[in-house]
């Protein structure tokens, strides 16, 4: 089947739904060339899940870290672009991003990225350490329970008890993964977008090995609409499975849920 590709003007212009249930930053680093020198930027991908369970690349930027406000301007041209509700946002931690999230969306719930622990963590160790690490990992977010968490971080440590490298990491970031226990294993499963996350961070490792390197952000989203679309259509949820975690979510935010509904 041929998928129409998106044009760069069309994915820069284009108007949101008005809720978003979740809203997930993910932000690497890429090389630029620019004017014969390469400089390293960070890019940032947004993308997130409307309130009907359709899921959106929303926006690609190169992050200017030099300016307090650059945040800001993302955040306000998401609402300029009719993208009124985000429930969760799920982010690297970052400061400034939380607080212009917060400064444009007043009842946002704001989560550090399961992604971002993770990469705390596994980023010390060599590639085939790592995706056992990896896997360990996404084991202890995606428990059952805190109560079955706990068991895994105990069996965890004991696994790695000779190794004072990975139990000095993993304690820093231990009561962040705790932390995520304040939602039920659906609701973490929305908040870890394991694959999908996994699938935006393979495309972008790709403008790495590209010749010639991108110049400008339109070279990026040039070469993000080779596939925009078929993201898009990827399904994450079936729609009884997307209407079972909108019933979990009425009955813990009946508010929210009647207004971005």
């Amino acid at each position: 089947m041929n998928i129409r590709k998106i044009s760069i003007n069309e994915f820069k212009k284009r108007r949101f739904e008005r809720s978003y249930i979740s809203v997930y930053i993910v932000i690497r680093s890429i090389s630029v060339e620019n004017e014969q020198e390469i400089e390293v930027k960070n890019l940032c991908v947004i993308y997130g899940f409307t309130a009907l369970g359709v899921r959106r690349i929303i926006a690609i930027y190169f992050e200017n870290t030099n300016d307090n406000r650059f945040w800001l301007g993302v955040f306000e041209d998401l609402k300029a672009r009719n993208l009124q509700n985000i429930m969760f946002l799920v982010t690297p931690q970052n400061k400034n991003i939380e607080r212009c999230a917060k400064i444009i969306y007043n009842n946002i719930e704001i989560i550090r990225s399961p992604e971002d622990i993770m990469s705390a963590i596994d980023r010390y160790f060599s590639t085939k350490t790592s995706r056992t690490l990896e896997i360990q990992l996404k084991n202890l977010i995606l428990a059952e329970d805190i109560e079955k968490c706990e068991e895994n971080i105990e069996l965890f440590k004991q696994q790695y008890l000779h190794n004072r490298l990975v139990l000095e990491v993993f304690k820093r970031q231990e009561d962040d993964i705790k932390k995520l226990y304040k939602y039920n294993y659906d609701i973490r499963k929305l908040l870890y977008q394991y694959y999908a996350i996994r699938e935006i961070k393979r495309h972008i490792n790709r403008l790495n090995e590209r010749q010639p390197l991108q110049e400008n952000i339109d070279d990026v989203i040039e070469h993000f609409t080779e596939y925009i679309s078929s993201f898009e259509r990827g399904l994450t949820y079936s729609k009884k499975g997307w209407v079972r975690l909108m019933n979990i979510l009425y009955e813990i935010y009946p508010k929210k849920m009647e207004e971005y509904l």
